[in-house]
């Protein structure tokens, strides 16, 4: 639990209980994502932490909430972060390399911001774009 004190205001924020974090598992090996774990907890904490077990109740429910029923732009962005597991942009420990990603983002694409920062109506593009790399990827096999 953690309470932050502002002006007249006290808010707790609850982590998420072990029953959560056990289905938001069981969700993510349903839909074949249980290897980004770290990215879901970077996504939904806004960068706080790469643990699910630190997100807040709040976020949790976001979260089951995307899993449970994935909005387009989180299609769109697993799209991505599959293509670039499968072209080996992974950290030593499998996951991601999320600055990686968010460098080639900032670089490559019209829009000129990192990975989490895209809008639902900018990622088609994006898709498109790295469709095209990973597209001259799996030629260079």
């Amino acid at each position: 639990m953690l309470v932050i004190y502002q002006k007249n205001l006290i808010v707790i924020l609850n982590k998420m209980t072990p029953a959560q974090l056990k289905y938001v598992r069981r969700l993510m090996q349903r839909e074949g994502i249980s290897f980004m774990e770290s990215e879901y907890a970077l996504q939904f904490s806004q960068g706080r932490t790469t643990q699910l077990e630190n997100l807040f109740y709040h976020e949790t429910q976001e979260l089951i909430g995307t899993l449970v029923e994935p909005s387009s732009k989180s299609k769109m962005q697993r799209k991505i972060l599959s293509m670039a597991h499968e072209m080996r942009w992974e950290l030593p420990n499998g996951k991601v390399d999320m600055q990686r990603l968010n460098n080639w983002c900032v670089k490559h694409t019209p829009y000129h911001k990192p990975f989490n920062a895209l809008t639902e109506a900018e990622l088609p593009k994006v898709v498109s774009i790295y469709q095209k790399i990973y597209d001259a990827f799996l030629k260079g096999l």
